[in-house]
């Protein structure tokens, strides 16, 4: 059983899943997830890695908590040139 510190209660659905390209995504989430693990992982002006860039939800909350990012993905239909 979870320790109630160890669980993430994280809206989805409905439009709360980030980004709008949300859908072509294969395991889109909320940028709520992400959010409290860089918080507490980085400080700002650190840089931030996703080896798994998707739609970029990563990308979005390192950048808007002042983060320095770089991601990369397999696939070129995750990849906006």
């Amino acid at each position: 059983m979870a320790r109630p510190r160890d669980v993430f209660r994280v809206t989805v659905g409905g439009g709360h899943m980030g980004s709008k390209l949300a859908h072509d995504g294969e395991a889109p989430f909320p940028e709520g997830l992400v959010e409290p693990f860089i918080n507490v992982l980085t400080r700002p002006g650190e840089l931030v890695c996703d080896p798994f860039l998707g739609t970029g939800t990563t990308a979005a909350v390192a950048a808007r908590l002042g983060r320095r990012f770089v991601g990369f993905d397999f696939r070129e239909s995750q990849v906006e040139r």
